[in-house]
């Protein structure tokens, strides 16, 4: 759909592409969708890979948005470090097969991009750096339901971009945020000079109850908790009943606060010792229990 109205999308975007070799990883491209993930990313280079000229920059290469059958080519960054992420997940993958020769492939791959995108980098007055979001300023992005990107400002240069910036780490760190496997990054940055470290949260958390992966151990003998049929009266005994029943609705009737732990376990002054006993027949009584450091004796 464009638009929101019914019609057949025929514009080639890189991101889906990109989107789907990321989140299915080249083994889910392969299993799940019957295509050769080597074949896919030379179609890919082949539609979407462009060499460019850019201001104060020179000769630099990448990958469009789009076929630019429509208008000049240009180089986007963001997708350009998605495509940097996705030569590091092939060589990995490679690598794991035994395919050493197509692995080195794809690490030269990785590198070269990853230099490509260090070229396009913006060094500002204070050291911090960015990577603008496109090569040009002002062009249209899609030649349907496209955008027009940032022009370049006042001192002549684009605008740095966060998306670019932020893949372009994934790229260095050689991390796929949609894969299965990733565990988040921490990335050190730099601010006024201070050293910050950027904490990634904890992705896991709450309790799984999936059987297959809880590890019960069962012991003694289960209690066994029958309900009548009928009632005494000889009704059926049902569910519905049982909502109406008395008791059947935990009540607080009241609170009375513990001031001695000792005595509501049935321990007296005999159990308590102010002298030290044998080690192996003594233990230390739990603090919260205590109102004085003493030992309790066991019995044996």
């Amino acid at each position: 759909m464009i638009g929101g109205l019914p019609i057949e999308d025929t514009v080639k975007a890189l991101d889906t592409t990109t989107f789907l070799i990321l989140a299915l990883g080249p083994q889910g491209v392969k299993d799940e969708l019957g295509i050769n993930p080597d074949d896919l990313i030379d179609k890919t280079k082949g539609i979407f890979g462009v060499t460019v000229n850019m201001l104060n920059i020179g000769r630099i290469s990448g990958f469009d948005f789009t076929d630019p059958y429509f208008r000049n080519p240009m180089v986007w960054f963001e997708g350009t470090a998605q495509m940097a992420v996705i030569f590091s997940e092939m060589s990995k993958w490679h690598d794991s097969l035994g395919n050493f020769e197509k692995a080195a492939y794809y690490e030269q791959e990785w590198k070269f991009y990853l230099g490509e995108l260090k070229k396009a980098e913006r060094i500002y007055s204070d050291g911090r750096t960015g990577v603008p979001y496109a090569s040009h300023g002002g062009m249209l992005t899609f030649p349907v339901g496209g955008f027009n990107v940032a022009e370049r400002g006042s001192d002549g240069q684009l605008p740095s971009s966060i998306d670019s910036g932020t893949w372009k780490i994934y790229a260095e760190k050689r991390y796929n945020p949609m894969g299965e496997s990733s565990s988040p990054i921490n990335q050190k940055v730099e601010i006024n000079g201070v050293n910050n470290q950027i904490q990634a949260p904890e992705t896991k958390g709450g309790i799984d109850f999936n059987p297959n992966r809880m590890n019960i151990e069962e012991r003694g003998q289960g209690v066994k908790f029958d309900i009548p049929l009928m009632d005494m009266t000889g009704s059926p005994i049902t569910i519905e009943n049982l909502q109406n029943a008395t008791g059947f609705e935990p009540m607080i009737i009241n609170i009375t606060p513990i001031t001695n732990l000792p005595f509501l376990l049935g321990l007296d002054s005999e159990d308590f010792l102010d002298e030290p006993a044998n080690e192996e027949k003594m233990t230390i009584y739990p603090e919260a229990a205590m109102i004085e450091p003493k030992r309790i004796k066991i019995l044996s």
